[in-house]
């Protein structure tokens, strides 16, 4: 009996980890997504300029006067942002304007397994996440 849990055991939680580190990524572009859409419509809201920082190397973003937030550990984190918000090599901002634009971005999230876009339209300020596909391979 103890010889069938221990097989099973060694089988499933390999796969389990695996769903669970895809999971934490995927929450993790879409939370950066979700802090990109309040930025937004904090721009709109106030009628003024609002950035969101992304420091590559921290792996950490934060909008203008808040507490930053965490990206998991083990991701490589890549910014694309306009040459006017960049903050020297690993981080830049993501600038959102009072009618709804932007800077324009993209931040890519890399695991061994997955990629995952986080994509800010320069002309309506939208943020999307896109699903790249294999990370690592």
């Amino acid at each position: 009996m103890m010889m069938i849990l221990a097989m099973v055991t060694a089988v499933t939680l390999p796969s389990i980890g695996g769903r669970l580190s895809a999971a934490r990524e995927r929450t993790a572009a879409r939370d950066l997504a979700t802090v990109l859409r309040q930025t937004r419509g904090a721009a709109i809201a106030g009628n003024r300029d609002l950035a969101l920082t992304i420091d590559t190397n921290a792996l950490t973003y934060a909008t203008d006067g808040r507490p930053a937030h965490h990206l998991p550990e083990g991701l490589n984190v890549s910014l694309f942002a306009a040459e006017t918000e960049r903050l020297g090599r690993t981080a830049g901002r993501i600038r959102f304007f009072p009618d709804g634009s932007s800077t324009g971005g993209e931040v890519t999230l890399t695991s061994a397994k997955q990629t995952y876009l986080v994509r800010v339209d320069w002309l309506t300020g939208r943020a999307d996440v896109v699903e790249a596909g294999d990370g690592g391979r």
